[in-house]
């Protein structure tokens, strides 16, 4: 898969930002939309990183059923 440069990620930002914006305005009342004062866009998460978390949130769960006499084991396909 082709990685994107800065250019093409700050356009996809740009219009993600600009359609978000036009879908709060057609279902937020303009008094609590004019409360906002920033809105914060992040790129989406690549693969790798997804599986980082993944990764993270079963070494919690392990742990959680470790006390109670479980043991979670998981293999790289069930990520």
């Amino acid at each position: 898969m082709k990685r994107k440069n800065d250019s093409e990620k700050e356009k996809i930002l740009e219009d993600t930002k600009n359609g978000v914006l036009d879908m709060l305005k057609k279902t937020i009342r303009p008094e609590f939309l004019n409360r906002i004062d920033e809105t914060i866009m992040f790129l989406p998460l690549t693969k790798p990183e997804i599986a980082q978390v993944v990764t993270l949130q079963m070494n919690a769960v392990k742990k959680m059923l470790e006390p109670q006499g479980f043991t979670l084991n998981v293999s790289p396909a069930e990520k």
